[in-house]
């Protein structure tokens, strides 16, 4: 890939969750990041200074006086919507760490305005480059499950991993107080946390004709419900008439680490996969396959910027694997979902699609 011409990167927010990405890019050949922007000023200057680039701590100033190819979005949309619309009016293509947006509607307009101005939004999706769940992908479609009729997805994860819960509190005024609030973030552990299980199901097996849930928060009863974020969610889905999923998520704020699996129930075996390992079980719950697929998360992360720099070189041959139609089924399930919640009734995804003609 030396060869090839290099890809000029803005990097809008310099938000924890992108800094593998971000340095993953920083050692690849094809990518030069020419800015980085963040509206910690301290923090900006000595990124950009880490990764011989530009700084900036205006967003407006960074899109306007910048000439990148791509806009790499690791910030929040509640804190930068206007300046990722600005950047596709400038013709840039949009790289967002997941999830796409905070709503379907939200997702769907910024799809509108890409296809209007002949740019691209793509998401980072690290589920559909990570070994274990390319293998159970690859079961699935071989047919290898004989009458699959029953799907677990499980989402357990701590919102201050890699921190110090007795040292950082969730608070009103700190900049992380927006994880609490439903207009901000759009979405708690379902949203944010089970992004990459949806999509996973979905790639197997298609959109759920009809998706039911419940949400809740662990506040307590003096805080206003209707103004948090759910920390726990149940989901069921119906995938035609012999297969149904459900999905059991939970936030908690400590540092536990996060656990996601899938487990895939058929007629004469269960498939259970997770981050480093797929197993399969017989009817009579007897190991029969332990596939260890332990993997550098570093390797993940050049395995979908190289498939990203190949499909915008050359789309037809190497299409990206989580671009932006892929997405708006994700979030049409998870408009489902959160619509569900609140009439109590079970929702039709690719109704909400068909309302945006998509």
């Amino acid at each position: 890939m030396d060869s090839e011409p290099q890809l000029n990167v803005g990097v809008l927010g310099l938000d924890r969750r992108g800094h593998a990405l971000v340095q993953a890019m920083a050692e690849m050949t094809p990518f030069h990041i020419q800015a980085v922007a963040d509206r910690d000023t301290q923090l900006v200057e000595k990124r950009a200074l880490q990764l011989g680039c530009d700084a900036f701590d205006d967003y407006r100033q960074f899109i306007l006086q910048s000439d990148f190819d791509t806009l790499f979005v690791p910030a929040n949309l509640h804190s930068c919507l206007e300046h990722v619309r600005l950047a596709i009016k400038a013709n840039h293509h949009i790289l967002k760490l997941a999830p796409m947006s905070r709503t379907f509607e939200e997702a769907a307009q910024l799809h509108a305005l890409c296809k209007d101005q002949g740019a691209r939004f793509d998401v980072v999706n690290p589920g559909r480059y990570t070994p274990s769940f390319q293998a159970f992908q690859t079961l699935v479609q071989a047919g290898q499950v004989d009458r699959p009729f029953l799907l677990r997805l499980f989402c357990d994860v701590g919102l201050l991993a890699g921190l110090n819960p007795e040292l950082y509190q969730i608070h009103p005024d700190n900049q992380t107080s927006w994880i609490t609030d439903q207009e901000l973030a759009g979405g708690g552990v379902l949203l944010h946390n089970c992004y990459q299980l949806i999509d996973q199901l979905i790639l197997a097996f298609g959109l759920p004709q009809q998706v039911y849930s419940l949400c809740n928060s662990h506040s307590s009863d003096k805080q206003q419900l209707h103004h948090l974020t759910e920390d726990t969610a149940l989901v069921t889905m119906r995938f035609g008439d012999n297969l149904i999923a459900d999905l059991v998520a939970m936030r908690h704020w400590d540092d536990r680490p996060t656990c996601q699996r899938i487990t895939l129930f058929g007629r004469d075996c269960k498939v259970t996969v997770c981050q480093n390992n797929l197993t399969i079980h017989d009817h009579l719950g007897d190991l029969v396959k332990e596939n260890d697929l332990r993997h550098e998360a570093l390797e993940i992360d050049k395995a979908l910027l190289t498939n990203y720099h190949l499909s915008l070189a050359d789309p037809q041959s190497h299409p990206f694997g989580s671009d932006a139609e892929a997405n708006l089924r994700v979030m049409a399930v998870m408009e489902a979902a959160y619509l569900s919640a609140r009439t109590g009734s079970p929702e039709d995804p690719a109704r909400i699609l068909s309302i945006e003609g998509l």
